[in-house]
This record gives C-alpha cells, sequence and structure tokens, in this order.
C-alpha cells in the first residue's frame, strides 16, 4: 500500500485512508486454479519511465489492488410498480449509504447506475395516487451490443448474470463461470477458427453457420446451466459423494441422446448453410480418426 502510494500521487490519500486488516474475497486460496496471476511487491515504481498506455494499466491494476482494502459500496433501492388505467409501470431509485471502493474512483462521469439515483416520495404498498400527468416518447428498442474480446471474455466468467434460476445462478458465481482462465481464449480462438465467429472492427459477430447452429440445438446445450449442473457434480466428487463413472454415464447418455435426435431429424436452421472452410469426414466404420475435407465449400444437403 505504501509503495502504490509513493508511485501514484492521486493514490496518496487512498493508501492513507485503506484499511489493511481487511480480506477481501481475493484472499480466497480457494479459488485459486491454474496460477496466481499479479503479485504485489513492496517496491515502489517510478512511473515516468512508463508511457501513457502503461501508465494507465499499472494505476488500473493498482487502485484494483488498493479497493481490496476498502468496504463494500451500500446503497438502498426502492422499486415501485404502479397501476395506472390497466397498465403497469414501473420506476426505481437508488441512494448511496456508504461509498466504500468507490471513493478510489472520480467521479467525472455519470454510470448507467448513477442516473438511478433519483429521490421518490415515501409511499406504501396499496396507498392510491392521482396521476397528474402522462407522457408518451416515441422510441426505438435498441439491440444489444456486439460483443468485443474484451466484454466477451467477461460475460464468460460473469455468466451467471444471464442465468434467471436462483440456485444455478449461485453455483455459477461460485465457480469461473465459462472455461477457466487457462481455457477460455483457446476456447474463443475455436470459434473463429471453425468460422463460427468473424470480426468486424472490434465487434465480434456470428456468422450464419454459428447463428443456424445455436439455432438447430436444444436449449439445454444453449445455455449454461448444463455447466453449473457439471459442478456440482465435480464437487460431489471431490467429496467423495459421487464417484467417476456416475457422472460420466449420464453425460454419455445424453450425449448419444442429442447425436440420435439430430440423425432422426436435421434441424432446418442447418438446411441450405453454405459450409465455411475446410471440415472433417469420418473415415468410415470402425475406423475412429477423422480425415480433413480438402475441397471447395458447397452446400450442405445434411448435418453430419
Amino acid at each position: 500500500i505504501d509503495a502504490i502510494g509513493k508511485s501514484f500521487q492521486d493514490l496518496s490519500k487512498g493508501c492513507q485512508e485503506a484499511n489493511d486488516s481487511l480480506r477481501s474475497k481475493a484472499w480466497n486460496d480457494k479459488k485459486v486454479d491454474a496460477h496466481h496471476a499479479i503479485i504485489p511487491t513492496q517496491k515502489a515504481m517510478d512511473v515516468s519511465r512508463l508511457n501513457k498506455s502503461e501508465q494507465q494499466i499499472y494505476g488500473h491494476i493498482a487502485r484494483q489492488y488498493l479497493m481490496q482494502f476498502y468496504g463494500s459500496y451500500e446503497y438502498s433501492q426502492t422499486k415501485v410498480e404502479a397501476n395506472i388505467q390497466g397498465g403497469l409501470f414501473k420506476t426505481s431509485a437508488r441512494t448511496p449509504l456508504e461509498p466504500g471502493w468507490k471513493v478510489l474512483y472520480k467521479q467525472d462521469k455519470k454510470s448507467k447506475q448513477d442516473t438511478q439515483l433519483v429521490s421518490l416520495p415515501i409511499i406504501h404498498e396499496g396507498e392510491t395516487w392521482h396521476c397528474q400527468q402522462a407522457t408518451i416518447i416515441d422510441k426505438k428498442t435498441t439491440a444489444p451490443e456486439h460483443f468485443s474480446d474484451a466484454t466477451l471474455l467477461a460475460a464468460m466468467t460473469g455468466i451467471s448474470r444471464f442465468v434467471q434460476d436462483k440456485d444455478i445462478r449461485k453455483t455459477l458465481k461460485e465457480t469461473d463461470g465459462l472455461g477457466t482462465e487457462a481455457t477460455r481464449a483457446g476456447i474463443i480462438e475455436l470459434l473463429f477458427k471453425r468460422k463460427f465467429l468473424i470480426r468486424q472492427g472490434k465487434k465480434i459477430l456470428a456468422t450464419q453457420v454459428g447463428t443456424a447452429l445455436i439455432n438447430s440445438l436444444p436449449m439445454s446445450a444453449t445455455t449454461p446451466d448444463m455447466t453449473a449442473l457439471w459442478e456440482q457434480q465435480l464437487n460431489a466428487i471431490s467429496i467423495k459423494q459421487l464417484n467417476y463413472q456416475g457422472f460420466m454415464s449420464p453425460m454419455n447418455e445424453h450425449l448419444q441422446a442429442l447425436i440420435f435426435q439430430a440423425k432422426q431429424h436435421i434441424p432446418s436452421a442447418l438446411q441450405g448453410v453454405k459450409a465455411q472452410g475446410s471440415g472433417f469426414k469420418n473415415k468410415g466404420k470402425g475406423k475412429s480418426k477423422f480425415y480433413k475435407n480438402k475441397g471447395k465449400a458447397s452446400k450442405s444437403k445434411a448435418a453430419s
């Protein structure tokens, strides 16, 4: 902490007010998977030797580390649902209680959460209020922003926010999400290699093949819920409540059922989709290996 204060003048006050007795979840060694990432040292850094980009990265890491010695950001949130002429109207307001780690960030720009910092009158459930004025604003629903490399990785680590079931969401929060620190980049690279994803500037877009594949799969194969179930079963193995076969047998049966369904009915989403790049074909009956198809891309009549 002292080294950070000596390295960054704008963090010196934050270092003085830090509580080094606090221990955040970053100190939980049980969550360490493949390896640690960055080791804090007691050596002050001469930031003048770094270029602007390096200073920003180093400063961000130092601030994130310092945040571990601050309390949580606490706020109270009020949500109101009102019935007006049969229509349900919702509003919410957020009131800060304790700034916590947020004091380390300059409030130059208003975040999306800050826009919710509005006051509401004191009301009680079941009360009747008079609607004095109503305004209709014409707006178009905007599509979610496309993923970038950074936001896609963030979505994989924070996959729990895309899940509705509370138990499944809790399990995914306690794990690394989809993949691990060591495998996530490789998973994304493989999707590009197989032409399921393409880059358009900084944006990552799904190809026609990628979209068709997702649309042809059953829901169980396209939601993160299955990952949570596997994590629960692997945890059961670690505490000797489940054995290897108890985990692998149901998974193999589920996989065989998916393959059987695909053979019985070719998904309409894949019909007529042009193959992109070279593919793989089975060598034949009794042969477990595949060989690469070096032929030109053509329209597929069936999924194989």
